[in-house]
């Protein structure tokens, strides 16, 4: 035997979660647009205190937030997005290139750090390799490089004008 129909409640009313599973799920998706805000401040160059500081949470939980953030985004679009990221560094250096070839000091400064920027996001920079000895209660350090010629443009912006 079929069950009655009660006339005061709609299909919708019967379809709608409880009203504790609603608040669950509102609060674990203004959770998931926080932690996706706090991926867009940190993209945006600010640190993780900052960023706690702006969205309330703690040094560690902003960390902890953009590394979820990260890790939920899907592997074919983090590699777009590090190739969006590489893109806008390369578009960055290339508006300071003709102040280094200047000598423009301040510009020099925002190209390393830059270019630094670059390295890491594309996994570029080998582990620092340092022979270090002691002789005779001294520590000698031998820097593997060479030293460099200041005198000229570097060679990436030898042809830059």
């Amino acid at each position: 035997m079929p069950t009655p129909v009660d006339p005061n409640v709609s299909v919708d009313d019967k379809l709608a979660p409880s009203p504790s599973k609603a608040r669950a799920a509102q609060r674990k998706l203004e959770a998931l647009q926080k932690r996706n805000q706090a991926l867009d401040l940190r993209l945006f160059g600010f640190t993780y205190q900052q960023i706690a500081d702006k969205l309330g949470y703690t040094k560690q939980a902003a960390f902890k937030a953009i590394s979820a953030a990260l890790d939920a985004i899907p592997r074919e679009n983090a590699d777009r997005l590090r190739a969006l990221e590489v893109d806008r560094l390369d578009r960055m250096l290339a508006i300071l290139a003709k102040r280094v070839t200047t000598g423009d000091l301040g510009a020099i400064d925002r190209w390393l750090r830059i270019s630094e920027r670059r390295c890491r996001l594309l996994g570029l920079d080998a582990p620092t390799k340092i022979d270090a000895t002691v002789a005779g209660g001294m520590v000698i350090v031998q820097c593997p490089f060479d030293p460099v010629d200041v005198t000229g443009p570097p060679p990436l912006l030898a042809g830059v004008n």
